[in-house]
């Protein structure tokens, strides 16, 4: 389930908590906050890349301040050069492509081409490492029947990963 369903979904479940990575807002009748007229999640995760261009960063950021009107504990992370919280999407389908095919017209070496595309994928990596973690400390908190705390999270990162400086989290 794309994470723009979430809000709906935990409305209908009557879910406490909720980890929503890049959510979309898509129909009207599911968007985050027409599912939080009906109460609405107590706590919410929404993660965002700061180069997705499908979930940009500022609309994520709005569903996360529509939740914290509503009252609900939330933490808004974004992920620094990450695209689409890991999935492919344009900048990792577009870019790559076209920098392959500039690199081909200037008779750039295979090897340069390798080191651009290793380098992608490592970047990747880091960014399904984060929203798994982001997501382990949501469901650490829930097994706990502890709220959300960006303090704590930030704790969390810290202590799981050497990544924390690629997150800016509020």
């Amino acid at each position: 389930m794309g994470g723009g369903l979430s809000f709906y979904v935990s409305e209908k479940a009557n879910l406490d908590y909720i980890g929503c990575l890049a959510p979309v807002v898509g129909v009207d009748n599911f968007a985050p906050t027409t599912a939080m007229e009906g109460g609405g999640p107590k706590n919410a995760l929404l993660v965002a890349g700061g180069c997705d261009i499908i979930a940009r960063p500022k609309s994520v950021e709005s569903i996360y301040n529509d939740c914290r009107s509503k009252g609900t504990k939330a933490i808004y992370a974004v992920i620094e050069q990450a695209t689409h919280t890991g999935f492919e999407d344009e900048l990792d389908i577009i870019v790559p492509t076209a920098l392959s095919n500039l690199l081909d017209l200037f008779n750039i070496s295979k090897i340069t081409q390798s080191i651009v595309s290793t380098a992608r994928r490592l970047a990747t990596k880091d960014e399904i490492v984060l929203s798994r973690l982001l997501m382990s400390y949501v469901f650490s908190s829930m097994l706990s029947r502890k709220s959300l705390s960006m303090d704590e999270a930030e704790k969390f990162i810290s202590n799981n990963s050497d990544m924390s400086g690629r997150l800016i989290m509020k």
